[in-house]
Order: structure tokens, then C-alpha cells, then sequence
């Protein structure tokens, strides 16, 4: 089981995967302390073969990483849609990924249309500089 007095004495140097404990057919989050730092992995199996997804590096504050606490929420979101039926995290995540990043491109092209119709069929706009109400008539 993962807790932050773990985490906090292990030694970065040596290369290790450590468990935070799961249920069987959900994944499990892990982390591996590396040659310089501990990062946190979701790891699940997919035909038969053992898949790992990256979450972060670890920082105790949560300033420069993930804190043991936001890696397990990651780990139970992952977990929950993997036990929905989506067995192909990857895939999933990858469909994710292009699919926001059409949304994003779509998006800009529409901005970009918008603006260049605007420019380029406004008439110029001149404004006159004018007394203010009822200075004029004085």
C-alpha cells in the first residue's frame, strides 16, 4: 500500500514499482521510483497484455507534481472507466485527445472566418468629435 511516509523514504536511485493495492479486473495505480524521482502509473491489462499509463511525477506538495492523494483520484477515474467496458485505455484516451483537438481546430477556423468577414465587409467607421449635449446651442 502507497502512503506518503513510503513514499517519502524511499531512495530515488533504485528501480522499483510499488503498488497501491487493487481490485482484481480494475487496474491499480503504481509507482516507480526511478533513477531521479517517483512517478505514478495507472497499470491494466488489455489482451492479455500488462499496459501502463504515465499520471505524473510525485511532489509531496503537490507544487511540481501530483500529491498521493491527486494520483489516486486520477488512478480511480481511469479505474471506473475501465470497468465500464473500456478496455483500451490508450485508444480511448488517444480518441479523446483527437477529438479535442478537432474541437480546437474548428474552433479557430471559425474565429479566424468570423474575423475576416467582419474586416472584411464593415464600412469604416468615422467619428466625428462633437460638443457635448447642449454645449452646442450656447
Amino acid at each position: 500500500m502507497l502512503t506518503v511516509r513510503t513514499l517519502r523514504s524511499l531512495n530515488p536511485g533504485a528501480d522499483k514499482w510499488i503498488s497501491d493495492g487493487a481490485v482484481r479486473g480494475g487496474g491499480a495505480l503504481w509507482a516507480r521510483i526511478g533513477p531521479r524521482a517517483v512517478s505514478f502509473y495507472f497499470r491494466y491489462s488489455h489482451n492479455g497484455r500488462k499496459r501502463a499509463i504515465a499520471l505524473g511525477g510525485y511532489d509531496e506538495t503537490g507544487a511540481r507534481g501530483l500529491t498521493l492523494a491527486l494520483a489516486r483520484e486520477g488512478a480511480a477515474r481511469l479505474s471506473k472507466l475501465y470497468r465500464s467496458g473500456v478496455t483500451d485505455l490508450h485508444e480511448h484516451l488517444q480518441r479523446e485527445r483527437n477529438a479535442a483537438d478537432a474541437a480546437r481546430q474548428a474552433a479557430e477556423d471559425t474565429a479566424k472566418r468570423e474575423l475576416s468577414t467582419v474586416t472584411q465587409f464593415s464600412p469604416a467607421v468615422v467619428i466625428e468629435k462633437s460638443p457635448p449635449l447642449g454645449l452646442a446651442d450656447r
